[in-house]
This record gives C-alpha cells, sequence and structure tokens, in this order.
C-alpha cells in the first residue's frame, strides 16, 4: 500500500494543502545571492556550526543528549560517538572553506536564512551556521525516514517508493528543493570529515535553541 505525503514543507512561507494531497510543488528557495562580506570566524563562546535533533515538543532543556556535532570557531569540534560526547580540535581553515563555500552559494541571504522540511509531530535533524553577522538554519527529517530504504522525502513530504529509486524522484522534484538537498549534504558530509578518529570526554553544556 503506498504511502500517501504526510504533510509538506515548513517554510517561512506555510503552503496550503488541497484536502489530504499536497499543494503543488512550491518550495520556499534558499538564498542563491548575498552581498554580505566575506565570512570571518570571530570568537565566540557558541558553535559556529551546529548538528542537532529536534522536535516539536520544545523541549530544550537536555541540549546535549540532541547534540550530534559542535564545531567553535576556535576549532574546537565536539561530536558523538557510541552514545558519548567527544572533544578534539580541527584546523580553522577547515571551517573557513566551507563557509567561503556556503558564502559562494548565497545561501546567507541578507544575513538571516531559514529553510525547513518536516512535518507535524515528527522529529527532525537540524543544521546551524552562525557568524556573528549572519546564520543559515535547516531542518529537515529526509534523513531519519530515509533510513528505511523503501521511503523517500520529496519536497511534499514522506512516500512509500512502490517500485522507484530515489534518483528518479529527486530528478523530478523542484530545483529549490533538490539544491536544499545538495547544501544539507555537502555540510553534512563535510563536518563528518571532520571528526577525528577519538578524542577525550566532552562534560560542558552546549548550548542550542532558535536563536539561542
Amino acid at each position: 500500500m503506498s504511502v500517501k505525503p504526510l504533510i509538506l514543507v515548513v517554510c517561512l512561507l506555510a503552503l496550503g494543502c488541497n484536502g489530504d494531497k499536497p499543494a503543488p510543488a512550491k518550495v520556499q528557495a534558499l538564498p542563491s545571492a548575498t552581498a554580505l562580506p566575506a565570512p570571518a570566524l570571530t570568537v565566540s563562546e557558541k558553535p559556529v556550526i551546529l548538528l542537532y535533533q529536534d522536535s516539536y515538543s520544545g523541549n530544550l532543556q537536555a541540549p546535549r543528549e540532541q547534540v550530534t556535532t559542535a564545531v567553535w570557531s576556535d576549532g574546537r569540534i565536539v561530536w558523538r560517538a557510541n552514545g558519548a560526547l567527544l572533544q578534539s580540535r580541527i584546523d580553522t581553515k577547515k571551517i573557513v572553506v566551507l563557509l567561503e563555500a556556503l558564502h559562494r552559494e548565497g545561501v546567507f541571504g541578507e544575513g538571516k536564512a531559514y529553510y525547513g522540511n518536516t512535518g507535524p509531530d515528527s522529529s527532525f535533524d537540524v543544521i546551524e551556521v552562525r557568524l556573528a553577522d549572519r546564520e543559515l538554519v535547516m531542518d529537515s527529517w529526509h534523513e531519519g525516514f530515509e533510513n528505511n530504504p523503501k521511503l523517500v522525502v520529496s519536497s511534499h513530504g514522506v512516500e512509500s517508493l512502490d517500485g522507484r529509486n530515489r534518483e528518479a524522484v529527486f530528478a523530478a522534484e523542484p530545483p529549490e528543493y533538490q539544491r536544499f538537498r545538495r547544501v544539507w549534504s555537502d555540510i553534512r558530509s563535510t563536518v563528518e570529515s571532520w571528526k577525528p578518529s577519538e578524542g577525550d570526554p566532552f562534560t560542558d553544556s552546549i548550548p542550542i535553541g532558535r536563536g539561542g
């Protein structure tokens, strides 16, 4: 039996639905140009890059349990391994290279950019990139659902593949959604590549949350 799309995209603008079917593909696009100067790392107590899991519960009282990776401007990196948080350091040049790539993509727009592809009553992953003068926040539920090889997350919601392959589904998606998935994947894979093979236990807190 096919799985109907669950609901679609939570964007800066709410998209309506017609009955139980998703509205025609109309995805809020990430910015593609910016007039901001080149990004610069400055000292901050908060992570420049933060990857964590969230839900609509609004409970952000246990951030350590939600964080998967955090990177600070001084090269500190914290990541989750076997249920525990470890810490180490990386070359800050790696951070600068990623920030410059995002800058060239124009995703920071006028300074604050948000893109969400989630549904109600569901957990989702969050990627935050924050500097003193700009931020990019992206929410998505695709990684969790696509752990199931029979499912795909399109711009309309969660769908059964029903014999299709994901590449074919993505090829038919709006360019805005394809770009979002590409930018997400680029950030995720780059940050994953920074994780050292070993580290020391991390016991401090990590501030997360909207505008936090």
